[in-house]
């Protein structure tokens, strides 16, 4: 599994889309319990803008491992990308409860509530990450930058 998730990292490296897509299918098929294989596909799919893909790995992801708060974040980002906003808060406010420290997580959110016309709400965020001393100067200035 993880020959065919290399395969597919070398092919999305040489801007092979459609070879890296039937790589990492390949690498699903082979192992569909593995973290990393699911999260980078998942990730993969998403960025490819194949949000019905993107949810089918979240959802085995949040199946196979429901502590980790990356696979609620990665199906609320597909629902977002879709324009699906209160699903996309739902799920990613579940991987806020899951880790209230996962800054990516509010990022997302603040994305989600600036799109639904809740500044208010997003503005709550951006406060908790500017002022919270362990998110990192990155989180701070993408949150700066989509809040000005």
């Amino acid at each position: 599994a993880h020959g065919h998730l290399a395969q597919a990292i070398i092919h999305l490296k040489n801007n092979e889309l459609k070879a890296a897509e039937q790589e990492f299918e390949k690498a699903i098929e082979t192992d569909d319990h593995d973290r990393e294989i699911l999260m980078r596909t998942g990730r993969f799919f998403l960025q490819r803008k194949n949000v019905h893909k993107a949810r089918q790995i979240a959802d085995l992801y949040i199946k196979n491992f429901p502590e980790d708060p990356r696979g609620y974040l990665l199906l609320g980002e597909a629902y977002l990308d879709d324009e699906q906003l209160e699903q996309a808060l739902e799920w990613i406010n579940l991987a806020i409860e899951k880790d209230e420290l996962f800054f990516n997580a509010h990022l997302q959110r603040i994305k989600a509530m600036l799109k639904n016309g809740r500044r208010a709400e997003a503005q709550k965020d951006a406060d908790f990450v500017l002022n919270h001393p362990e998110a990192g100067e990155s989180v701070k200035n993408q949150v700066k930058k989509m809040i000005q």
